[in-house]
């Protein structure tokens, strides 16, 4: 969508967006702010993880907050919505889904997918591979170990359902082509109730925290850095995480603040 409104500023053609839902509802606004420096394809704006923004929204925000690369003002139109209110999470809406991305076939999938996703920047397995990505999580047996003796009730008591499981990524065709530890039995957790997170973002990169820790040879990646955008994602990398703390809540400081404030100049709904 940037691009686009880019080269049409620069055509001085008149852009016209088909407003759609935020999946996530309008109102879940989390996370920590892109850093300038960590910019890229994943991550384009200085906004949170979840911003809460229809694309019309965040089209208007580009726009008025000048983080378009254009020397022309862009000429938009948008399309609103009708009968979306900002509370509706996709599965309220009675739209069909349609998948973004083939490991995203459900709407289950992809609200874990904003916490779960940052699995991707680990050795760690993000699921890909089986049919459960974002869902299924965990590392190559022979290095990880989880002691199950309360772990699930400690996790079930913050709101989170879990099954201990066994998994062997597969290549899928159209899907998984070479997943990471592929043809290798993992040992990890599967989250059977993705729908009724309150903070599905929170809970990812708790469990995250918590994987980690399971794991003597797990890494991470420089990749992860992009997808958190912002390098704040140390704090949580230099902590130890225990299931039995209630709640898993992060604070995201004052930029998340003053994102809100600012955004509430954009909102159409």
């Amino acid at each position: 969508m940037k691009y686009v409104i880019e080269a049409a500023a620069d055509a001085d053609i008149e852009l016209w967006i088909l407003d759609r839902p935020n999946p996530l509802g309008g109102d879940y606004v989390v996370g920590w702010i892109l850093k300038e420096a960590y910019e890229s394809f994943v991550g384009m704006y200085p906004i949170p993880v979840a911003h809460g923004l229809t694309l019309g929204e965040l089209a208007l925000m580009a726009i008025g907050e000048g983080w378009l690369d254009t020397d022309h003002h862009p000429k938009l139109k948008v399309i609103p919505i009708e009968g979306w209110q900002r509370s509706m999470k996709w599965n309220e809406t009675g739209l069909e889904w349609i998948p973004p991305s083939p490991n995203l076939p459900t709407f289950a999938h992809a609200y874990a997918y904003i916490g779960t996703c940052f699995i991707e920047g680990t050795t760690l397995s993000e699921g890909r591979g089986t049919p459960d990505p974002f869902l299924t999580l965990g590392g190559i047996s022979t290095d990880f170990g989880i002691d199950t003796t309360g772990i699930l009730s400690a996790w079930n008591s913050s709101g989170l359902n879990l099954d201990i499981v066994t998994f062997t990524p597969e290549s899928i065709p159209g899907k998984a082509f070479n997943p990471k530890g592929l043809g290798e039995l993992h040992t990890g957790i599967h989250i059977t109730n993705p729908l009724e997170l309150e903070d599905p973002l929170s809970v990812g990169l708790r469990l995250l925290q918590w994987l980690m820790e399971h794991s003597e040879q797990a890494r991470y990646k420089d990749y992860l850095y992009l997808l958190a955008g912002t390098d704040d994602i140390d704090q949580l990398k230099e902590q130890d995480f225990s299931p039995a703390i209630q709640n898993v809540s992060i604070d995201w400081g004052l930029p998340l603040n003053q994102f809100v404030e600012k955004r509430k100049s954009y909102l159409l709904y």
